[in-house]
């Protein structure tokens, strides 16, 4: 088994590479190295209660920077509402003697288990336990609409190319449509244990899990349902 890294190394490596550089003028610099890796160990020890896997690549600085040797440990934040995964930047700032602030690009990625296809499905396929499979991908996105259950993708139809390997996301797929318009349908309420069904005509198209409208045969009513089987309106 890969063992896992101490939790204090990246704090160990800030302490040593915070030895300042000194010029000729007596002036001493914080090195570019300990800025870069405060930058680096705030996104590994914010993770949000994740265990997942992650790479962080700090954005390059210019060589030319001089900032004056911190008399404090760097402190680092991102304000809120800021990105934590993707393309996002952290401020790491001096809070000592002499302050000063800098903020750093970053690109933080993390491995994910998720469905990916097997084979490169076009838009119209509807899909097949055969078109899909658990994978890891790395994802920059905490907030993508990933697929961790292949019951949810099952019988769904796709809306857009989805590659080989790539995964499958909830907005690009579809039930297919299973009621038409001026189709007849069973209405359906639910009182408690009592079921209660009657005959309808849909007032518009709709696939599994669509709310539509359709008229009650019986008082001439337009009602309103979330269409939950092919032909099947549950009222609510």
């Amino acid at each position: 088994m890969r063992k896992r890294p101490s939790p204090w190394l990246p704090l160990l490596l800030l302490t040593l590479m915070r030895v300042p550089t000194t010029t000729a003028t007596g002036n001493s610099y914080e090195t570019l190295p300990a800025i870069k890796l405060a930058a680096e160990t705030f996104f590994r020890a914010n993770r949000s209660q994740t265990t997942a896997e992650r790479a962080i690549s700090v954005g390059r600085l210019d060589p030319n920077l001089r900032l004056v040797a911190c008399d404090e440990p760097l402190q680092t934040s991102q304000p809120p509402g800021a990105r934590a995964l993707g393309a996002t930047s952290v401020n790491v700032r001096c809070e000592g003697s002499q302050h000063w602030s800098i903020f750093i690009p970053v690109q933080v990625r993390e491995r994910r288990r998720v469905m990916v296809a097997t084979r490169t499905l076009t838009p119209g396929t509807v899909i097949a336990v055969s078109d899909v499979v658990m994978g890891d991908i790395w994802i920059t996105d905490a907030a993508g609409d990933y697929v961790e259950e292949p019951a949810s993708l099952v019988g769904k139809k796709v809306l857009r190319v989805i590659g080989a390997g790539s995964p499958l996301p909830m907005s690009g797929l579809h039930y297919p449509r299973t009621i038409q318009r001026g189709a007849p349908v069973t209405l359906a309420i639910e009182i408690g244990t009592l079921a209660v069904k009657m005959s309808g005509v849909a007032m518009q198209d709709g696939a599994i899990g669509d709310r539509i409208q359709a008229r009650n045969n019986t008082s001439q009513r337009v009602v309103e349902g979330v269409i939950s089987a092919e032909g099947t309106i549950v009222l609510n």
